[in-house]
């Protein structure tokens, strides 16, 4: 039986599941199991109950389910999708790669075939295969060019990686362009910061400095600014402002990775690298986002 769409699913939920409001995942899980045991396995079942298992992190069981359903449906992406993903998760870097390719193979949709692609290109990322990476990044642009927030993200991150940055800068331009963005329009002016190209965007930073009511991430990118200027005395004066009102927004107890990493760069730009390592530390033990650390290990110098 193969796979069909989100609606289908929802109604053998409905079936499977009693109507007394939410379920957690565990209840959802027990009554598809119920249901597998009474009448026989499906695909949709089976996907169903292998995305709970995901959403709980069981991945053992999530990537057994989701291989029941490739062995029922084996022409359908969306099992190897998952699967890839899963293995992702495990480190499992050969089999995932292998699962992509299928589920790229099996993609006839442009944009679920993009996503596949995409997903290929994290798994290329974690194997330290930058170039691959980068590939699989266009041609998932290729087959959609509109793409996501993530995706431009992810290119522009490959793509400082190989020292790409003119075609950094201009991703990130054409996706702020085409979606509007304010994620994108940020991270294409720290790809101008990165390219040492402060003309270009110091005015928009004055703007939202004058606009925003939290603005340490806004100091911080206009004291790099007035750095390549050879405005130093006004960049330590921003550095300083911007500790201070992280200071004011940091929480001890449950410090936010940002605001950590904000903080570490400031430090390591004004020359206090043993404290800002301290903050890339902390941050790091917390799981922050790669592309995050990565702007500290910068100020840092790559001695972290």
């Amino acid at each position: 039986m193969s796979l069909r769409p989100a609606i289908l699913l929802a109604a053998i939920l409905v079936a499977v599941v009693p109507a007394s409001g939410h379920h957690n995942p565990d209840e959802i899980i027990a009554a598809l199991t119920a249901e597998i045991s009474r009448d026989g396995g499906s695909a949709d079942l089976y996907y169903r109950r292998g995305t709970e298992f995901r959403q709980l992190r069981r991945d053992a069981e999530a990537e057994a389910d989701f291989r029941l359903v490739a062995a029922l449906d084996s022409r359908n992406p969306e099992p190897y999708k998952a699967l890839a993903q899963i293995l992702l998760w495990q480190e499992k870097l050969r089999p995932a790669r292998v699962e992509a390719r299928h589920a790229i193979d099996r993609a006839s949709e442009p944009r679920l075939r993009a996503a596949c692609r995409m997903l290929l290109a994290e798994i290329e990322a974690a194997d330290g295969r930058g170039a691959a990476a980068l590939a699989a990044c266009d041609a998932a642009f290729a087959d959609y060019p509109e793409g996501e927030i993530d995706w431009y993200l992810l290119r522009a991150e490959l793509q400082e990686m190989l020292n790409q940055n003119d075609s950094r800068i201009e991703g990130l331009k054409a996706g702020h362009e085409r979606t509007g963005s304010v994620v994108l329009r940020n991270a294409w002016i720290d790809a101008q910061l990165d390219a040492g190209l402060a003309d270009p965007v110091l005015a928009l930073i004055e703007e939202e400095l004058a606009a925003s009511r939290l603005k340490s991430s806004w100091l911080l990118r206009r004291a790099r600014a007035r750095l390549l200027l050879g405005r130093t005395e006004d960049a330590r004066a921003d550095l300083g402002l911007a500790i201070a009102e992280i200071d004011t927004r940091m929480r001890p107890e449950r410090p936010h990775p940002a605001l950590l990493i904000d903080r570490a760069t400031a430090l390591a730009l004004l020359g206090r690298p043993a404290e800002a390592r301290r903050d890339y530390r902390a941050a790091e033990a917390l799981d922050a986002d790669p592309w995050l650390l990565r702007r500290a290990e910068l100020a840092l110098g790559g001695t972290h």
